[in-house]
């Protein structure tokens, strides 16, 4: 999802590829309760694709990872359940409670239709929300509160499996400790006062809640047929067709909140309730040239003191797996057992790999590095 944001695109694809499909692998194998991706839509939704983009974008990447998965014999019924989807908690509330029920159905009907599911766990589709980044505002950030709320009950409602809230001071500082106290408060008045997550799916039912998960369910499913069409999410990102939607997608967003079909209080309606500022104790931040010092002190430390033989040892193994297009997950950990740093290792493979050594072409191989 990284690259169709174009964000975080320093490695080359096929390396974070390989490496997403080997965790996979080794997890199905090695760490039956450890998920070690989720494809991730909040990244997306911050840039303004829309809920249909969204759930179509998410749902599509990860038939993408269990089908490289089940290339490598590992049987649906032990990776259709291990990918989480992670998407974005929008201040719209129906349309978050819907678009999780929609994933759901969307998942189930994949799972029996195109793996012939029997397994009823491996039809499941654990989800979780990042609430929204973007509906947090910077004009009276103490309504941020309200916004994640909201958007936390909305996420119940729709039968999240995890939460993450956003600090409500995160648009104008580092999120404070007064945020992380409103944030617990938030989550557990929500679990343990309201008692929301007693009942599963509590707006079931309603006409307006399955009228629009009907119609979420059907576009996603048009736009996923379209993306399959094109050979597939990875192959629609390589075309460069998904990062044109979401470009297209932020100016669109931005148009909408200029012209006010999309209403962001004190900021491009009801100004007034920002002119006189509600206060609030922001982060702050000490001792920040102190701090920095120590970590590289810590660094040069750790790297003077480590057996530069065994690290060597560790990282022409890893060197040499990547050379066999072996899973590279053991040797990674071996490395890192021995003291490697994670630039080492992902320099190798990036060598191995045919790629040069640093993607910023700042640093040069280790000289204890000799191949």
């Amino acid at each position: 999802h990284t690259y169709a944001c174009d964000i975080c695109t320093w490695q080359p694809f096929e390396l974070a590829w390989k490496l997403t499909i080997d965790s996979l692998e080794f997890s199905a194998k090695h760490t039956p309760n450890f998920h070690p991706i989720a494809p991730c839509g909040y990244d997306m939704r911050e840039t303004g694709i829309d809920v249909v983009q969204e759930l179509a974008f998410v749902l599509s990447e990860r038939l993408e990872h269990i089908d490289a998965v089940m290339e490598r014999g590992i049987p649906f019924e032990e990776i259709g359940h291990r990918i989480p989807l992670q998407f974005s908690g929008e201040i719209d509330f129906f349309e978050t409670v819907c678009k999780l029920r929609a994933a759901r159905r969307i998942w189930a009907k994949i799972a029996k239709e195109r793996y012939n599911a029997k397994d009823p766990k491996s039809m499941t589709a654990p989800c979780s929300i990042n609430c929204a980044g973007d509906s947090m505002i910077a004009q009276q950030p103490i309504f941020n509160i309200i916004r994640l709320t909201i958007e936390s009950m909305a996420s119940v409602f729709g039968g999240v499996q995890a939460l993450e809230l956003k600090g409500f001071d995160e648009p104008i500082a580092l999120p404070s400790k007064d945020a992380e106290i409103i944030n617990m408060g938030i989550n557990n008045i929500i679990a343990h006062e309201a008692n929301i997550p007693l009942v599963a799916d509590p707006l079931g039912g309603s006409y307006y809640v399955e009228w629009l998960t009907n119609k979420l369910e059907e576009e996603a499913t048009k736009l996923m047929k379209k993306i399959e069409d094109m050979g597939g999410f990875t192959a629609a990102i390589k075309k460069g067709w998904i990062q044109e939607q979401v470009r297209e997608a932020v100016l669109e967003r931005q148009k909408e909140i200029d012209n006010k079909e999309v209403i962001k209080v004190c900021v491009n309606a009801f100004q007034n309730l920002a002119e006189e500022e509600i206060p609030i104790r922001l982060y702050e931040y000490e001792e920040q040239e102190g701090n920095v010092a120590r970590i590289l002190d810590e660094c040069r430390r750790f790297k003077e003191d480590r057996d530069i033989d065994r690290v060597k040892g560790a990282l022409m193994n890893l060197r040499a797996s990547v050379k066999r297009d072996e899973n590279l997950i053991l040797p990674l950990m071996e490395a890192f057992k021995a003291d490697a740093t994670y630039g080492e290792a992902l320099g190798v493979i990036r060598e191995a790999m045919g790629f040069g050594y640093d993607p910023f072409n700042m640093i040069e191989r280790p000289v204890f590095l000799n191949y």
